[in-house]
């Protein structure tokens, strides 16, 4: 397919450019929301910077960046992941003042796997809901939106509502550990379809507190929490040990604010527990587009939109 548009000067993206492609998502997604008539309010970006860290440490061939003529500061990035069979585009962020001129779509294909070696590759990617352009563009490449991911949000206040882990699970709390054990990718390989090594490092080295459950000796379930309140990914052997994980992992922190999780709209149990305890939707759902299926998401709660 072919690119036309603005043809600026890329090159494969380095350590340096991090600070540069986190001011660029900031800037990016602040401009489209605003055109929406919402709010913005970023938040802190060092967790996102420290994100696009561990990407260009996975994978270094997959993370590019545009430039603008004469300069070397990254004007677009584009940063994907390929884990086992999976390809998934984890970031594509335009300075808006140059977007519509190509720009976005020719990263897109310096990083898509060849047409002739897609064969057997799941195409895969989270977008917002409300950028149509971009679903439209990634729907061409047989990355077609199929689910969205509701980004659930608020505190538990009807106890009553959460779901207890049945008697015959065990827990095992691991809030020190510098790599996951071997029945979280076990787990990994059933749920998800394939191992995820370094997403575990980086996600222990995030200082989250991975809960890992048990039921006869054997691994049924697994999920992360954060003093933030974030809560997830988690994943379970049985769809209905999903909802009873979430609870147990709220019950975790005691959260300075909101807790927050992405759950697709498959885990239907999850979702429905969380909003009669207490919790919200946020306004708009992240699109899970993809050419071939990516996890189970009935028994499956990824890690954000960039990393699923």
């Amino acid at each position: 397919m072919s690119s036309p548009g603005l043809d600026l000067p890329e090159r494969p993206a380095r350590p340096d450019d991090l600070a540069a492609c986190t001011r660029l998502w900031d800037v990016a997604i602040g401009d489209y929301v605003r055109r929406l008539n919402q709010p913005w309010f970023p938040g802190e970006l060092a967790p996102l910077e420290r994100l696009l860290g561990h990407l260009l440490t996975t994978d270094p061939d997959l993370f590019r960046v545009a430039t603008r003529p004469g300069s070397d500061e990254p004007v677009a990035f584009v940063s994907a992941n390929r884990r086992g069979a999976t390809w998934f585009l984890s970031m594509l962020f335009v300075d808006p003042a140059l977007q519509r001129e190509g720009v976005g779509r020719r990263l897109l294909e310096r990083v898509l796997p060849p047409p002739g070696e897609r064969q057997g590759i799941a195409l895969g990617t989270a977008t917002d809901s409300a950028q149509p352009i971009s679903n439209g563009l990634y729907a061409t490449y047989g990355i077609v939106p199929r689910m969205p991911v509701w980004r659930l949000v608020g505190r538990p206040e009807r106890h009553d509502a959460l779901e207890r882990l049945p008697a015959d699970v065990d827990v095992e709390l691991l809030a020190a550990a510098t790599e996951a054990p071997d029945a979280v990718h076990a787990l990994d390989r059933v749920v998800v379809g394939h191992e995820r090594r370094p997403d575990h490092a980086f996600l222990l080295a995030e200082r989250r507190l991975l809960a890992i459950y048990w039921r006869d000796g054997q691994p049924v379930g697994y999920g992360y929490a954060s003093p933030s309140g974030r809560f997830g990914p988690m994943a379970a052997l049985d769809a209905s040990l999903l909802a009873p994980i979430g609870a147990h992992l709220l019950s975790l922190f005691e959260a300075p604010g909101a807790f927050a999780a992405w759950v697709p709209g498959a885990a239907g149990p999850l979702t429905t527990m969380l909003l009669r305890a207490g919790f919200r939707f946020d306004p708009f759902p992240m699109l899970l587009c993809w050419s071939g299926p990516l996890a189970d998401l009935e028994r499956y709660v990824p890690i954000s939109g960039a990393l699923i």
